[in-house]
Parts: C-alpha cells; structure tokens; sequence
C-alpha cells in the first residue's frame, strides 16, 4: 500500500535537501550565485552604455553660441558620467533626477535619488525628498545628505538633514546632529530659494516609472536554482577515481601523489608489473551526468530575460522633435526603446531649461549671460540608441 508524506514530513525532507546542497557547495567555497544582483546590475550598465549620450545633440533656435556655451559647460562639470549613473539609476529604480543648485558662487548639477514626489493639479513639482550626497566621516562611517524641497507660493524651501547607510545601504531609523556631521556648511539645515519652482527634473525609466528587471525578479531568482543543479550534478556525478594502496610499498603519500601527477600529466595510467598480483592502484567510477538539459534551460530563460530587458538592439533610431517615427517593426523592443528615447529626450530638454532659469533667477545670469526668458527658447534634444556588450553569463 502507497504511504504518503505529509505536508510536514515534506518540508521537512525539502529542508534537509537544501541544507545538503548547501554544505557540499560550501565545501567548495561555492556560498551564493546571487544572480538577482549580477544580472539587474548587468541590465542596468547596458540600459546606461546604450542610453547615455556620447555627445550630446543639442539646438536651440537662432542660438549657437549659446548652445557652445552649455556644451562646454556640460562636459566641465562631467555631464557624460553623472549621466551614465542617471542612466544606471533611472534603470534599477525606475526614476531618477538631476538638482540644480548653487554653490560657492556657481552653478552646479548632480544626479540624485528620488525618495518620494507630489505634483499639483498642472503637473507642476511641488515637493520633492531626495538623497543627495553620501561620503565616508573620519570613522569611515558611510554618511548621506537628505534633502526636501518644498514650494510655498512664490519661493522654496530646503530642509536636509544627515543619516548614517548601514552595509545594505538602509538609512537609520533617526537622523544624525546635522551641524556636527555636515561635510561642507555651505549646505545649511534649511535654506530658502526665491523661485517659484522646484530646482529639480525627475527622469522616468519608463512612462510608469517601472524598473527594467521590476517583473522578472521571481524569474530571474531560478537562475540560482538551475544553476546550483548544474554545480551539484556536475560535482556528485562527475568521474570518480578511487585509490588502492594495499600494493604499495614505502612512503604511501608520495607514491599516490606520483600515480597523481603522471595520470595528470600523460592523461594515460602507466602501471608497473606487480609480481603480487594487487589490485590495479587505481581505478575510475565514469561519471553519469549529463548537464546539457540544465544548460540548455539556464541559457535559455537568460537570454528570455535579456530580451524581456530590453537589450535586443535594434537598428540605430534618432527622437526629433519628441515625434517618434518607427523604420522596422522588430517588435515591443522596438517601441520600448523608441518610448525610452523619447522620455529621455523630453527629460533633458528640461534640465537644459532649468540650467537655464536657475542661472538667470539666482546667479543673474552668470553662467550663460542669457537675456531671454527660457520659455520663449525652443530647446531640442536628439539621442540614438548607443551599442551595447555581450552577457557576462553567457
């Protein structure tokens, strides 16, 4: 009569299975394949090597000198690698932001991360929390700055304040003295800024400000499965030697590490006559596993993964106008693609408008010596999609 488990005894067996697999891998010094980590920051770097600007294409109407202007001071402040970290941002939390503010007299920008964001009835920013830098105190306690920006009517108001990141990068419950941990004081508590915007352009992965990988984590996670099966296979079913020494005379050690290294070296067994008739020192159990199936599978669902990811590159588009026209029909990669530039596109254009006001509201204009007001200049942004590498995993 069949007898069957219960529930309990299930899991039961199941738990003594994984804790199994993981002593034998551990004996290899093999503790966690962590693909979950591996291949969204691997989706990320190739979302930021193919979006990210080599050279920024940018006109505004009748105004090139102008525009000389912002590209010298873009590639000055290193625009082209704070953006490759938009990028990377923009791909693992689905959205991302530039800050513009002011320091020391001048006009500066810097990649931050959105915390959380309200809008008004016209769309307008109205209060926005971000991170906005981290550094290391003489402890080599790893510190960030958090900042809100609030508009009240006709000005803005600034309220930072400091927390400690633990290892996984979480902030403390409370936050810290400001004045006795702030890194430069030119950054005060609280600040007031008469504008009557937010100095801020929040950048959306996507229109719904999703993650690349946001719907594959459970799958991705069985990539630790599949190829936990293969170490496992690989190592219990593999080619077993075993070693007979009843035969040998002197010192045993030496001799099997002799029998070890010519069977290595010649890949051949040379046995010597044995007037005794011992058993063969060595012998061979062939192993019976076959990780071809396994393979298979783990190539497979990465390379779905991959294409779920958007890393098909499509034929080399340009966004003019925001207007988005399709020349091949390679499928939702495509349009996903032609979606991201334009959101890009529309994005930048922005924080060049607001490089733009900011410098003429707070720094009168010291930066770019503009006299007309921003609204009347007509700002475009071309990209392309850049190449992008082949699977570390593959």
């Amino acid at each position: 009569m069949a007898k069957f488990l219960s529930h309990t005894q299930k899991q039961n067996l199941l738990k003594n299975k994984l804790t199994t697999s993981k002593t034998i891998l551990q004996n290899y010094d093999i503790n966690n394949f962590d693909h979950l980590q591996m291949l969204t920051n691997y989706v990320s770097d190739q979302q930021a090597n193919k979006f990210n600007p080599t050279d920024l294409n940018l006109t505004i109407d009748s105004q090139d000198e102008l525009v000389t202007k912002i590209k010298n001071y873009l590639t000055a402040n290193n625009f082209y690698q704070q953006n490759w970290l938009n990028e990377k941002r923009l791909s693992q939390c689905g959205r991302a932001a530039y800050l513009v503010y002011q320091h020391n007299d001048s006009l500066h920008f810097k990649t931050v991360q959105v915390i959380n964001s309200t809008e008004n009835i016209i769309n307008q920013l109205t209060t926005c929390t971000i991170l906005f830098h981290q550094w290391q105190d003489e402890n080599n306690t790893t510190l960030i700055m958090h900042a809100t920006y609030q508009l009240v009517t006709d000005h803005v108001e600034v309220t930072r304040k400091i927390y400690q990141l633990d290892e996984e990068g979480s902030l403390s419950s409370t936050p810290l003295d400001y004045d006795q941990h702030n890194f430069d004081q030119s950054f005060g508590k609280t600040e007031t800024l008469k504008i009557n915007y937010l100095p801020i352009i929040i950048f959306k992965n996507t229109p719904n400000g999703t993650k690349d990988c946001e719907y594959q984590i459970e799958k991705i996670k069985t990539l630790d499965l599949i190829y936990e099966q293969i170490i496992l296979g690989t190592i219990l079913n593999s080619t077993k030697f075993l070693l007979n020494t009843n035969g040998i005379i002197g010192n045993t050690q030496e001799q099997v590490n002799n029998i070890i290294h010519k069977f290595i070296k010649n890949n051949i067994l040379v046995m010597e006559n044995d007037p005794d008739h011992n058993p063969d020192p060595i012998s061979a159990i062939m192993g019976t596993f076959n990780p071809e199936p396994l393979t298979n599978l783990y190539l497979k669902t990465q390379n779905q993964l991959l294409t779920n990811s958007n890393l098909e590159l499509p034929e080399e588009k340009i966004i003019k106008d925001h207007t988005i026209t399709i020349t091949n029909h390679n499928g939702l990669v495509n349009l996903t693609n032609q979606t991201k530039l334009a959101l890009r596109a529309q994005g930048l254009a922005a924080f060049i408008s607001l490089l733009l006001t900011f410098d003429k509201d707070i720094l009168k204009a010291k930066t770019f010596a503009l006299k007309d007001n921003t609204d009347s200049l007509k700002i475009l942004v071309q990209l392309k999609i850049n190449s992008v590498g082949s699977s570390p995993l593959s």
